[in-house]
């Protein structure tokens, strides 16, 4: 039975699988015994032994060095991205705060709710004009959710043709915008405005009015953050938002 420890058992493994360097190893071994001529295996061992300490241990201290640098940027990277607290609560943190709620996104985004809420027969003309003139759709966030489909963390955004100052009524689900928890992290995906779009000016028409006056976005409302609409950001079914629309 062999006394070897396994670790050094894995070095042995690892050198044994390197048919190149065993055999130059082997073919150095005659040349060796015929100049010194010396056949003393021991003496040969400890040879080789001072012969990596002087020439191969600096090789191992750099690649050391280097692992132990990786490993460190690697967590300093898992660090940055630990949630806080948790995945709602790092998604809520980034849209609170006054105005935090609306946000720019790149027009295609959200190019398939359009055409749904086109075919549910919500009027989207001037919404759609306006995001046209510059060049982003905005829209409102409503609180964490789980992708209906793919029960993923989810950031919910709500489109808000009537303008962002102007009376909500019933308004169907293909105004709801699903955003993964990445994308709706990403700065440059999702851009706060601070502000309402009507404040910021990308709105220039009067407001509309659309269904029952179920819940009304005034300039003091405008701004307030889902939970302060009777949205529950923490739910993961959609029962706070249809309390809103009923």
């Amino acid at each position: 039975m062999s006394n070897i420890d396994p670790r050094t058992q894995k070095f042995i493994d690892s050198i044994s699988n390197n048919e190149e360097f065993t055999t130059a190893l082997k073919a150095l071994v005659p040349h060796v015994i015929a100049e010194t001529n010396d056949i003393s295996f021991a003496y040969f061992a400890t040879a080789m032994t001072e012969y990596m300490r002087q020439n191969i241990k600096e090789d191992f201290r750099f690649v050391r060095s280097a692992l132990s640098e990786k490993k460190a940027i690697r967590t300093k990277s898992e660090k940055v991205a630990k949630p806080i607290g948790n995945w709602r609560q790092e998604i809520d943190a980034r849209f609170d705060g006054r105005g935090n709620v609306w946000v720019l996104v790149a027009k295609d985004m959200i190019a398939a709710n359009l055409v749904a809420m086109r075919n549910a027969g919500i009027d989207c003309d001037d919404y759609e004009r306006q995001i046209d003139a510059h060049g982003s759709a905005w829209m409102r966030y409503m609180g964490t959710r789980m992708h209906p489909e793919t029960n993923a963390p989810c950031a919910l955004f709500w489109i808000w043709p009537a303008g962002s100052k102007g009376v909500v009524g019933k308004m169907d689900e293909s105004a709801w915008v699903y955003v993964s928890m990445e994308d709706a992290l990403n700065e440059e995906k999702v851009q706060l405005i601070g502000m309402t779009p009507y404040k910021a000016g990308f709105e220039d028409v009067k407001p509309k009015n659309f269904g029952k006056q179920v819940a009304v976005d005034s300039s003091d409302d405008a701004d307030k953050p889902a939970d302060e609409i009777e949205v529950t950001a923490n739910d993961d079914d959609l029962d706070g938002i249809d309390a809103l629309f009923n």
